[in-house]
């Protein structure tokens, strides 16, 4: 169950870290 939470919490960070990214090559 705690991996299971941990692994939605890395999805979600990714998941920004990509928007980010993708924000800074729109640019």
């Amino acid at each position: 169950m705690l991996s299971f939470v941990i692994d939605l919490k890395r999805k979600k960070y990714l998941a920004v870290i990509d928007q980010i990214i993708y924000k800074e090559i729109s640019d």
